[in-house]
C-alpha cells in the first residue's frame, strides 16, 4: 500500500489521504506520488463529461446521477496547492457558502498543509486564486476563500439528519487529476473510527466517519459526498488500496466545525487525557468483568485532565497479554458508551474545553461516578513551525512512548 497526498505519505500504512501529487511538464513533482505516471493527464486530455467510476448499478433506480451531476457541478472545485519549493499536489473541494460576492470553499487540512498558495478550478476550466481562512487538523477540514468566484458558482447545503447503510450517494471531485468526476456508490458503513498516518509518531483518528464503495482515488480528498438531493453528507477523507473502500468526514462534524473556520476563528477541541479502547468479550474475560460493552481505559498519563479521576490498567494479563485492571467507561453525561467510538464521538461533538463531564465507570466490580474537567487539544497549524504546540521530541513515561500531547490523542484508541 502506498500512501500519498499533498506531500504526505507513508508506504506502509493501509489508509491513505486521497489528494494526489502532481507530475508532468509544468506540474511539479513534489511528495511521494501515490499513483503511476498517468495519474495526472494534461488538461487537453481530460474528459469534459463526468466519468462514473463506481459500481452502483443496483442503486440506479434510486438516484438519477446524470441529473445529480448537473445539479452540483457548479459547486465542486479542484484545489492545487504550492509553496516556494513548487507544486505540492491536487485535491478537491466544494462551495460551502456564497456571501457578498465571496465564495467559501471546504476542503481537507491535508490538502492545504505546507502550502502558501492555492489555485482553485471551478467547472468548465475557470481558475481563481484562493486564500486560506482556517484549518483544523483534528477533523481534517479547512476553508478557503475566493474573492471573485465565477457568476455561475453555486453552494451546496449540508444534509441535516442521519445517514443509513445502503443509502445511494455520489463522490464528486478531482479524481486522479480529472476534474468534474462523479463516482456513484452506496454508504457501506457508519460510525467508523479510521486512523490515518500523518508523520512518524503521529496518526489522526476521526470518530463517526462514513464508509462507501464509491471509487475515490487520489485527488478526491476534500470532495463532497452528496445524497440524491444534492446535499453534502460527508467530505472525502481517506481511502484504502487496492480496495475501493473510502471514508468520509460526516456532515454532523462539518456543521460543527466549518462555520467557525469560515468566520476566521480557531476551532477548539476537548482533551480527556486517557487512552481508551473498545471493551469486547476477550478483554472483558481477561479482566473478569460482568460487562462486555464500554470503553476500556488503558492508561491515564499524569499530565492529563483525567489524572486522579480515571484509573488505567496497572498490569498486563500474564496469559493473554491484554491490559488488566483498568476502568471501563459505561456512560458519559447519562449517554450510554457501548464502545470507544461512542466516547470519542460524544467528546468531539457534545463537549468543550474546560467543561466538566460526569462519567459512570466500572471499577473493582462496582459502578462509580467520576467527574473530569476537560482540557484542550493542542493546535496543529497547516504550516510547520508556525505557532505549533506539538514538539518533535519523543518522551517516554511509565505507561507510554509518544511524540507529544497531540500524538497521545491522535493515535488509535485514544480519546480527548
Amino acid at each position: 500500500m502506498v500512501v500519498g497526498g499533498g506531500g504526505h505519505g507513508n508506504e506502509n500504512d493501509s489508509t491513505a489521504w486521497s489528494s494526489t501529487a502532481r507530475r508532468g511538464a509544468g506540474r511539479g513533482g513534489a511528495g511521494r506520488a501515490a499513483v503511476d505516471a498517468t495519474d495526472a493527464p494534461a488538461p487537453d486530455a481530460r474528459p469534459t463529461e463526468p466519468q462514473a467510476t463506481g459500481a452502483a448499478a443496483a442503486q440506479a433506480n434510486d438516484c438519477n446521477y446524470t441529473a445529480l451531476y448537473r445539479q452540483t457541478e457548479s459547486a465542486v472545485v479542484a484545489v492545487n496547492s504550492s509553496n516556494a519549493s513548487g507544486n505540492l499536489g491536487e485535491g478537491s473541494g466544494w462551495v460551502y457558502r456564497l456571501s457578498n460576492g465571496v465564495a467559501y470553499l471546504v476542503t481537507n487540512w491535508h490538502v492545504v498543509a505546507n502550502a502558501t498558495d492555492y489555485d482553485v478550478q471551478f467547472n468548465r476550466g475557470r481558475w481563481r486564486e484562493a486564500e486560506l481562512v482556517g484549518a483544523d487538523f483534528w477533523t481534517d477540514l479547512a476553508v478557503l476563500r475566493v474573492s471573485d468566484p465565477p457568476a455561475s458558482a453555486t453552494a451546496l447545503d449540508v444534509a441535516d439528519g442521519s445517514v443509513r447503510r445502503g443509502q445511494p450517494i455520489a463522490v464528486l471531485g478531482n479524481a486522479l487529476g480529472y476534474e468534474e468526476s462523479i463516482s456513484p456508490g452506496v454508504v457501506t458503513g457508519t460510525d467508523r473510527a479510521v486512523s490515518v498516518f500523518v508523520r512518524p509518531g503521529l496518526n489522526l483518528t476521526i470518530p463517526g466517519t462514513l464508509q462507501t464503495d464509491a471509487s475515490a482515488p487520489f485527488g478526491s480528498s476534500g470532495g463532497p459526498w452528496v445524497n440524491c438531493d444534492g446535499e453534502v453528507v460527508a467530505v472525502m477523507h481517506a481511502g484504502t488500496l487496492p480496495f475501493d473502500v473510502s471514508f468520509g468526514i460526516p456532515g454532523a462534524l462539518v456543521r460543527h466545525v466549518v462555520p467557525t473556520l469560515a468566520d476566521g476563528r480557531n476551532v477548539t477541541h476537548p482533551l480527556l487525557g486517557a487512552r481508551t479502547v473498545d471493551l469486547g468479550p476477550e478483554l472483558a474475560e481477561a479482566n473478569n468483568l460482568s460487562v462486555s460493552r464500554g470503553a476500556y481505559v488503558v492508561d491515564v498519563p499524569p499530565w492529563g485532565p483525567a489524572a486522579g479521576e480515571l484509573e488505567g490498567s496497572p498490569a498486563i494479563h500474564r496469559r493473554t497479554w491484554l491490559p488488566y485492571g483498568g476502568d471501563v467507561i459505561l456512560s458519559i453525561e447519562g449517554t450510554p458508551v457501548l464502545d470507544n467510538e461512542d466516547l470519542q464521538s460524544y467528546l468531539l461533538l457534545e463537549t468543550r474545553p474546560n467543561e466538566t463531564v460526569t462519567m459512570t465507570v466500572r471499577r473493582d466490580g462496582e459502578n462509580e461516578t467520576v467527574s473530569v474537567t476537560l482540557g484542550e487539544r493542542p493546535q496543529v497549524p497547516p504550516w510547520p513551525g508556525l505557532n505549533a504546540t506539538v514538539p518533535d521530541e519523543t518522551t517516554t513515561g511509565a505507561n507510554e512512548t509518544t511524540t507529544a500531547a497531540a500524538n497521545r490523542d491522535a493515535t488509535p484508541g485514544t480519546t480527548g
